[in-house]
């Protein structure tokens, strides 16, 4: 997160997942505020807390939806987050952020403090985040017998109360990216079997991008995520007809409603004329640009069977600083963080503002300011 390019993939990621957690670890971020998180997290009701990086590395940082828990109790370390409180009223919980230390006996020393804490709260525990340890030989490629960080983390495991649900999309979560093609499965989340007996619960290893570990979602295989984001490309403005096209929709309007209606009413239009121009006229980019993150996604589920040839190698690092560039920060509705069916409240902001200042509101990077 310490580049912008990081945090525009990462609020694309959390804009398509619409989490209600985010666990993140190795911020590098120094000083963390509300404006920042804002620029990641997908909408305004939200609190979050922080493990500040020291210098240019570690760091921690969980977000979490108010109206999905409502925390109690915040505990800070230097290799976790650990916020108590309630899910959606009926399931009292810790959520546990981890970014456990390299060395096995920091390692150990965490595991203990975390245990600690655990008999203070008797209550069910998540656990997610990037635990540095893998739990058997088989979560890391050409590793063969079980060491001591091996049989700690298997204990930790058991006193914890939790189950390591298998991961579904990838086997490891970690690569060294390297041609000798060194993986691990060190990330993962560990749930209570309370959350396992109330709810369909699923570990998924979305596709790496930008970070050496790929991401990991915990979700209930029966949530509706809703109606997909509009996508809005930066190459589309590489062609004159793109802002042309805009600016039709926008000066022929024919809706006579009141001032919030005609801009959303003129947003879903745009949306819909730049949709078919670029599935006719602009050879469909948003589909080749889908094709090229599927190729991506392959070639790090080969690498987790072989090393990668010197081609494959050369295609994935172009892969890697090709794709984020395509997708414009500006997403859905021209403002970034916002869908195509918010412009009825970005109206109304705008509008509000006008009536108390007399004066126009500039969106600045997507916000209103």
């Amino acid at each position: 997160m310490s580049s912008d390019f990081k945090k525009r993939c990462l609020r694309k990621l959390v804009a398509d997942k619409k989490p209600e957690f985010l666990l993140l670890q190795e911020s590098k971020l120094e000083v963390v505020d509300r404006f920042i998180m804002q620029r990641i997290w997908f909408d305004a009701d939200f609190e979050f807390a922080v493990v500040q990086a020291e210098g240019a590395s570690g760091g921690a940082i969980t977000i979490w939806k108010n109206n999905v828990f409502k925390f109690e109790e915040v505990i800070s370390r230097k290799k976790f987050i650990l916020i108590r409180g309630n899910i959606s009223g009926n399931f009292p919980c810790v959520i546990l952020n981890v970014y456990a230390p390299n060395n096995y006996i920091e390692r150990r020393d965490v595991w203990n403090e975390i245990k600690a804490r655990k008999i203070r709260f008797n209550m069910p525990w998540v656990l997610g985040g990037d635990f540095n340890e893998i739990k058997s030989t088989g979560e890391r490629s050409g590793c063969s017998r079980v060491d001591r960080g091996i049989r700690d983390f298997q204990e930790f495991i058991n006193c914890m109360e939790v189950i390591d649900l298998p991961m579904v999309g990838r086997k490891f979560t970690w690569s060294n990216v390297q041609e000798e093609n060194i993986q691990s499965r060190i990330d993962r989340f560990l749930v209570p079997q309370e959350r396992l007996d109330k709810f369909s619960v699923f570990q998924w290893g979305l596709p790496r991008i930008t970070s050496n570990h790929c991401p990991i979602m915990l979700s209930d295989a029966s949530k509706d995520w809703g109606p997909k984001p509009f996508r809005f490309i930066n190459a589309w403005f590489s062609n004159p007809k793109c802002e042309q096209i805009i600016k039709e929709v926008w000066e022929n309007g024919s809706c006579y409603r009141w001032a919030g209606v005609r801009i959303m009413q003129k947003l879903r239009e745009v949306k819909e004329k730049v949709k078919i121009w670029n599935s006719s006229d602009f050879c469909n980019i948003v589909t080749k640009m889908d094709d090229l993150k599927k190729k991506l996604h392959q070639f790090g589920l080969l690498a987790e069977q072989r090393c990668l040839n010197g081609g494959e190698m050369v295609l994935t690092n172009r892969f890697k600083k090709v794709v984020p560039s395509l997708v414009g920060e500006t997403q859905a509705a021209f403002l970034g963080e916002r869908q195509i069916l918010d412009g009825i409240l970005i109206a109304n902001e705008v509008i509000d503002s006008w009536k108390k200042s007399g004066s126009l509101v500039v969106a600045e990077d997507g916000f209103l300011g």
